[in-house]
């Protein structure tokens, strides 16, 4: 995929969970079928799978140093609408689990040119902690009082966590 084009489409995927995100925020207790946070709600969770899978490839690929940035926030985004689910009445549609599994299935169908053996089942645990904080650091700037000084990139704990 050209690097402008794949930019576009992660910058596009980032406001679509921005509408989630605020359309769940606003309405958690009581989802109508037909509001646009159930639609998008529901996009992503038929979706979720082969989205995280071409964020990873998005990461690995050449000169994916262009959309570090980009993909990692849209995957903070991505954990902070599933651990926001979690807990709501949209759990049933999406949540903390959905999102795991779809790393699980990511990293396990990544090919031997990317992982040595056995470091699928090192990196998932240090995935999810690391996203779990970065959609904790994500929600408390989108709900916390310093909402307007951080615009909710990873800046806490979930930013800071390094594989060494």
């Amino acid at each position: 995929m050209h690097q402008g084009a794949a930019l576009v489409a992660i910058s596009y995927m980032s406001c679509f969970f921005d509408a989630s995100l605020t359309d769940v925020l606003e309405s958690p207790e009581c989802p109508s079928d037909e509001s646009r946070g159930a639609v998008l709600v529901q996009i992503l969770a038929r979706c979720g799978e082969g989205l995280m899978f071409n964020v990873f490839y998005a990461l690995l690929g050449v000169s994916a140093l262009s959309r570090v940035h980009k993909s990692a926030t849209m995957l903070q985004k991505l954990a902070a609408l599933c651990s926001l689910c979690e807990r709501t009445m949209w759990k049933g549609i999406l949540c903390w689990d959905s999102l795991c599994g779809w790393l699980q299935t990511t990293v396990s169908s990544l090919s031997s040119e990317y992982l040595r053996q056995g470091e699928a089942e090192l990196i998932i645990p240090l995935w999810l902690k690391v996203l779990q904080d970065a959609a904790s650091d994500y929600l408390h700037s989108r709900t916390g009082d310093n909402c307007r000084n951080h615009p909710g990139y990873m800046q806490g704990k979930g930013g800071a966590a390094v594989n060494s």
